[in-house]
């Protein structure tokens, strides 16, 4: 991009409210009440059914006096064929808004859900850049792992069987109406998905510093763009992270008991497969950070 046309300005995005920190769950279901919504559909899966945190967010919605239905067709990198099963549901159920939760292909599942109640039509019509024509149905993201971020994001990612890759739908309206972020449902998590939580975290992070400069995006300055490009003040706020990955690691992978006093916040059952030396070092490479 010519120098003359580099952009002056960064955006900043992400869900139109957030509630944040240990049973910040309970103020779920007057949320909704309050917002005139009855119906509630949540989008789930069968690992979290099994756990009991499904039943734990249906009981909360339900003593607010909401009419609750679940669908835990949910899965691991979810397809489009799941995808139509959870508007079918939702077709089915008709409700006044969704909730997705668990992890970030629930969440996924969630959004174009809420995609297609709006405005009809096959995953497959929306893939790419703006591609959704305006506001979806409401939708309100809980995860229970740490690593996705879908909870604010404006993608849904799906896998294309067919042809074997997995593809993301970006729009501004998958913004979720309202995160919820209750580090308690992180607590069962098993050991390999907070591992992999954990790295996921990590990376995105690092991507503060290795995206590309939003001043140098190959677009004019008034068209639109996926992403905003790194800029000064998002890069401050990712050396916090990095910094805390440190120390983090450190307890929750070499002395993972101190995760029950709260001491590691909410990573709390680490993949023991993880060998301590490696843990060590990578938290060493992250100390030293600038």
């Amino acid at each position: 991009m010519p120098r003359g046309d580099m952009r002056t300005f960064w955006n900043f995005a992400s869900a139109d409210n957030l509630a944040f920190g240990s049973d910040s769950t309970l103020q779920l279901g007057r949320w909704i009440a309050s917002r005139g919504w009855q119906r509630v559909l949540v989008i789930t899966d069968r690992n979290l059914v099994a756990a009991g945190i499904s039943s734990r967010i249906e009981g909360i919605l339900r003593e607010s006096g909401l009419n609750v239905s679940v669908f835990d067709g949910g899965r691991h990198e979810p397809d489009i064929r799941t995808a139509n099963l959870a508007f079918a549901s939702a077709q089915a159920f008709l409700p006044d808004v969704l909730v997705g939760l668990g992890g970030g292909s629930n969440l996924d599942l969630a959004k174009m859900s809420g995609i297609l109640m709006a405005h009809g039509g096959k995953p497959e019509d929306y893939f790419g850049h703006e591609r959704v024509p305006g506001p979806v149905a409401p939708v309100i993201c809980i995860p229970t792992t740490a690593g996705t971020g879908s909870e604010v994001s404006h993608s849904s990612v799906l896998t294309d069987e067919i042809n074997g890759v997995k593809v993301s739908t970006l729009s501004q309206f998958l913004r979720p109406t309202l995160a919820v972020v209750d580090p308690k449902l992180t607590l069962t998590c098993p050991p390999k998905a907070t591992a992999d939580s954990g790295i996921d975290a990590l990376t995105h992070a690092i991507e503060a510093f290795t995206a590309i400069d939003h001043r140098q995006l190959d677009a004019a300055p008034g068209e639109p763009f996926p992403y905003s490009g790194k800029c000064r003040w998002e890069i401050s706020w990712q050396k916090r992270p990095l910094h805390s990955s440190a120390s983090i690691w450190s307890i929750a992978c070499i002395n993972p008991s101190r995760c029950r006093t709260g001491k590691a916040w909410h990573w709390q059952r680490p993949s023991r497969e993880w060998p301590s030396a490696t843990v060590r070092s990578l938290s060493c490479m992250l100390s030293n950070i600038p």
